[in-house]
């Protein structure tokens, strides 16, 4: 059997919400056989029951709320992280984890010696750009998305008008964005459970 493809996953949070949803689902569907998945997450509400499945480890200084002195731990840690892990794919999720784990995952490429590239994927969950955070964070963090797409190997948006928006910000470009969108299995069989199809992220253009 082929080695499988290692993917370490980072979010901020496990909270209640569709992106933490999202993440957990394709932990559920993602083939087993094929793909050897870690998650790394944020100060959560999470219960044991929940990660019981899932090989983990959380991180209290990977918080949501702009923090330079947790922030810099976060991404010092993130790094090591990865360097010991030695994943093939690492996959981010929302725009603090998204940022520090790309950076992170950049700099292990480009300063460890690793024999091999760390492939960069990275899931928005939606976006910033709007002004809900005010417009000085706003501006901040178009600016650090802007610049993270750049070491990013593929973004994924969960629908067509997403990703529209994003390159109308100058997030990206065209060719980087694979449209993915959230489902309902209606599958009720559980012995026939349906695979998600985020693989198909990281398998074009990487």
């Amino acid at each position: 059997m082929p080695n499988k493809i290692k993917i370490l996953h980072i979010i901020t949070r496990l909270d209640k919400g569709g992106s933490a949803e999202n993440v957990l689902i394709t932990f559920d569907k993602l083939n087993k056989n094929k793909y050897d998945t870690k998650l790394i997450f944020g100060r959560s509400a999470v219960s044991e029951n929940t990660l019981k499945t899932i090989p983990n480890k959380r991180l209290d200084s990977l918080i949501r709320d702009i923090s330079p002195i947790k922030d810099l731990t976060a991404l010092f840690e993130l790094y090591k992280i990865i360097e010991t892990e030695k994943p093939d794919i690492i996959h981010t999720h929302s725009s603090k984890a998204g940022f520090l784990g790309r950076w992170a995952a950049f700099f292990v490429n480009h300063i460890s010696n690793l024999k091999f590239r760390i492939k960069i994927v990275h899931t928005p969950h939606g976006h910033v750009f709007y002004g809900y955070s005010g417009k000085l964070k706003t501006f901040l963090f178009v600016f650090l998305e802007r610049v993270s797409s750049i070491i990013t190997d593929k973004l994924v948006a969960l629908t067509e008008g997403e990703k529209k928006e994003s390159l109308k910000f100058k997030v990206g470009k065209p060719e980087n964005w694979e449209v993915i969108h959230s489902g309902i299995d209606l599958n009720t069989n559980p012995a026939q459970k349906n695979e998600v199809n985020i693989p198909r992220a990281y398998a074009r253009g990487i």
